[in-house]
């Protein structure tokens, strides 16, 4: 008989209090669960020639009878919204986001760098400005192709017959107070930054680069940290707190089935 055993699949969200092991898989138990939980902290996009899940975690994965995701992993209904949430809204264009010089400086610079990918900004207009920062990304650009673990474990839970549910819908997950355009004049200063001013872009790109080794590492305080720094109060508010607030009491009860 299949273990009874409740899978959750989260980006890695812990606020560090005490020193924790290196080890993205957490075991959940309790005297009140009649069968543990396990935890798993996930990247969601990485270049496949990573090795992604590690034998111990398809071991937990084809045993499991139910897989949380942050959202309902619905590949088509998801990559629709997903291609819909990468525009502005209310008819914005990116250049309304900047002067008309920095905007001119920004379409230069941009279109000279990704010139050997025919990559042209004016294409881009109507998209949200992190959604085009990250197709400059070397990775992206060198990486034969992406792919995520959410879609690797989702293909191997259908394989092995477990089901898969969300922990919120999509609206919760993309379309909440995160969105604001205050956030958006935020990240379009980031965007401007990194495609009009070397030294910033190359240290950008280090603590990208960071971010990832740390990742591999399994390191998650010192994760803890890179997803912090330099954020305000009211950006770890919306990225991070909202989100653990809204999923503990959800995994709490499901661990509880």
């Amino acid at each position: 008989m299949k273990n009874h055993i409740i899978l959750f699949l989260l980006f890695i969200q812990f606020t560090a209090t005490a020193q924790l092991e290196n080890t993205l898989l957490w075991k959940i138990t309790s005297k009140e669960l009649d069968k543990p939980s396990y935890l798993y902290g996930t990247i969601h996009h990485i270049c496949d020639s990573v090795e992604l899940i590690k034998p111990k975690l398809q071991e937990i994965i084809k045993s499991s009878d139910k897989i949380y995701f942050e959202i309902v992993f619905d590949e088509v209904l998801n990559d629709f919204k997903l291609r819909y949430n990468v525009y502005l809204k209310n008819g914005k264009k990116l250049s309304s986001y900047y002067t008309a010089s920095e905007f001119a400086l920004l379409e230069k610079t941009f279109d000279k760098k990704m010139s050997k990918y025919n990559q042209k900004l004016e294409y881009y207009q109507g998209f949200k400005p992190d959604k085009i920062n990250v197709l400059v990304l070397p990775d992206y650009v060198t990486c034969f192709r992406w792919t995520s673990y959410e879609k690797e474990i989702a293909v191997l839970a259908k394989k092995n017959k477990v089901q898969t549910q969300g922990l919120e819908t999509f609206e919760e997950h993309y379309i909440s107070k995160i969105e604001s355009d205050s956030t958006t004049k935020i990240k379009a200063k980031y965007f401007f930054d990194y495609i009009t001013d070397q030294v910033k872009a190359e240290k950008n790109y280090i603590k990208y680069l960071n971010f990832k080794s740390l990742y591999y590492q399994q390191n998650i305080e010192e994760l803890h940290k890179a997803s912090v720094y330099e954020s305000s109060k009211s950006e770890i508010e919306l990225a991070l707190d909202f989100r653990n607030k809204l999923w503990i009491p959800r995994i709490a009860e499901a661990s509880k089935k």
